[in-house]
């Protein structure tokens, strides 16, 4: 064979073998799309048929016999958590759940969800028992799911806000001259486009990293300066204290550096789909020094802070972020530092 033969066979070879590559890449990719699909749909499934409709055998049908769920108190698993949703549906008989963001990548998966209903039945949670006020109620969750390798939800991260909800029960057990303090919080829609934009790996990967330097940089490092690098100049964010603008809630992160020292925060789980980003934060520390604002003062130095927020960011075309929507237990913070007694 000649050496212009030999050179068009190898170079047939390696076109041949980039080919075949970019195939196997492409089943790959629409293998891992395929996956997302699946997840999405199965939460999906489960909102229409077991919250809106109350058929709790879908539950059994799409999550693992050793399913847990973090954020209501006590873990869950899954007759636990059924027993809940089937008390949600009590206690308000219109009771709906309705996802506003729904996202996936590789085996987790997230979702804002709001639920809904008229509070008609008297609500226990543990040994608090709430007498109906007919009122509507209204409630924002952020949760993050876990697949197992079978595609079943073996796990929840479970984020909202228990003064929000208790206060709407008229149960919420806030002295008068902290619920004054405590902003209303107004109902806030999250909207996310369908479908989704399509962005390659890389931009997904982008998001991340940006959203990891604001963690590790603005937060944890306190350069505060760095938010304005990865936050277009008119975000805002959505959550349970309020809602703030980027110059606010950099003096937010800033005046809780100064009370906690010492604050990390840790990405517990993040992913990003589309134009969102969803993660699950650790924030922990110690408060050394007095936390002021209005008439109260929070001065339990030496407490251990430590609580978690579930966070959904929503990002611009050119991979800023824009506004981001974020769930976490006031209640819990407020024992923690010690402006109500701990839960017995």
């Amino acid at each position: 064979m000649s050496y212009r033969s030999r050179f068009a066979t190898t170079v047939s070879l390696v076109i041949l073998a980039l080919f075949l590559g970019v195939l196997g890449l492409s089943n790959r990719v629409s293998a891992h799309d395929a996956s997302i699909e699946v997840h999405k749909a199965a939460l999906q499934q489960v909102i229409d048929e077991a919250f809106n409709l109350g058929d709790l055998s879908i539950i059994d049908e799409l999550y693992a016999d050793d399913y847990v769920n973090h954020g209501f108190g006590d873990d869950l698993d899954r007759e636990q958590f059924k027993a809940a949703v089937s008390m949600w549906r009590s206690v308000m008989p219109d009771f709906t759940a309705t996802p506003e963001v729904l996202i996936a990548q590789d085996d987790i998966a997230a979702t804002r969800l709001i639920y809904r209903g008229t509070f008609l039945n008297t609500w226990t949670m543990g040994d608090l028992t709430i007498e109906p006020n007919g009122q509507p109620v209204e409630w924002p969750l952020i949760i993050l799911y876990r697949f197992n390798e079978e595609g079943k939800i073996v796990e929840e991260f479970t984020a909202f806000d228990q003064i929000d909800l208790l206060t709407q029960l008229d149960a919420a057990p806030v002295p008068d001259f902290i619920a004054s303090a405590l902003n209303l919080r107004e109902s806030v829609v999250a909207e996310m486009s369908d479908p989704l934009p399509e962005v390659d790996e890389a931009t997904l990967e982008a998001h991340i990293a940006a959203f990891t330097a604001a963690i590790e940089q603005g937060i944890n490092e306190g350069d505060i300066s760095m938010f304005d690098t990865v936050m277009v100049e008119d975000y805002r964010t959505h959550e349970p204290f309020g809602d703030f603008t980027r110059e606010e809630f950099a003096q937010a992160i800033q005046g809780f550096r100064n009370a906690v020292p010492d604050l990390h925060v840790t990405i517990d789980l993040i992913i990003a789909e589309g134009d969102w980003l969803a993660t699950r934060l650790i924030y922990e520390g110690t408060l050394t020094n007095p936390i002021s604002a209005g008439d109260i003062t929070v001065d339990q130095v030496g407490s251990e802070i430590r609580f978690i927020v579930n966070v959904l960011e929503h990002f611009s075309e050119d991979g800023l972020a824009l506004e981001d929507y974020k769930e976490y237990n006031r209640l819990s913070w407020l024992r923690q530092v010690g402006l109500l007694p701990a839960a017995s």
